[in-house]
């Protein structure tokens, strides 16, 4: 029992480390997800900004704060679109991925946890057995205490009778001697 104790606190902390680990990437993960989702508003808000640039042409360029035409400004509006679309497509798949591993790290949290619970329920149940038996051992331990307790009392009381019996055969032959 105290092996099969061993094996299961061994197991639970091997699975507590794992469980603790498996939470920090998963938050981790969630501070990734929610910077993916700033950089896709902020991404789209250059697209709608590229979008109200080309109706007006008075407004400023956002690179470079000049008047925006051509002329002045080194950006091209269709490149800058280009880019932000890539981008938004880029970081759109990036979260669906990473949505997907969350969901997998979520169902492996989960499960781990649920098998700490189960091998934490093991070790008290292995800790009852133990005590069990041992309360039962330390109880005949205390009964056989008790017995050589009788048994020397015993011991010391036929002692003393074989000891009275001898001194009263004596003065018995020393009797004999006298009346004889």
């Amino acid at each position: 029992l105290f092996e099969k104790k061993e094996h299961n606190v061994a197991s639970l902390n091997r699975l507590e480390i794992k469980l603790a680990e498996n939470k920090v990437i998963h938050n981790r993960f969630s501070m990734l997800d929610e910077k993916y989702h700033s950089d896709s508003e902020r991404l789209a808000a250059i697209a709608q900004t590229t979008v109200l640039l080309e109706a007006t042409g008075d407004a400023l360029c956002p690179t470079c704060g000049n008047h925006f035409n051509t002329a002045s400004c080194p950006s091209d509006i269709d490149e800058l679109q280009k880019g932000v679309a890539v981008e938004l497509g880029r970081i759109q798949k990036n979260i669906l991925e990473l949505t997907e591993v969350r969901a997998s790290l979520g169902i492996s949290i989960e499960k781990m946890s649920g098998d700490v619970e189960r091998t934490k329920a093991e070790v008290i149940k292995v800790e009852s057995q133990i005590a069990s038996r041992l309360e039962r051992k330390i109880q005949h331990v205390n009964d056989f205490r008790e017995l050589l307790t009788a048994i020397s009392h015993d011991q010391v009381a036929i002692n003393q009778k074989l000891s009275t019996k001898e001194r009263l055969g004596q003065e018995l032959e020393r009797l004999l001697i006298l009346v004889g």
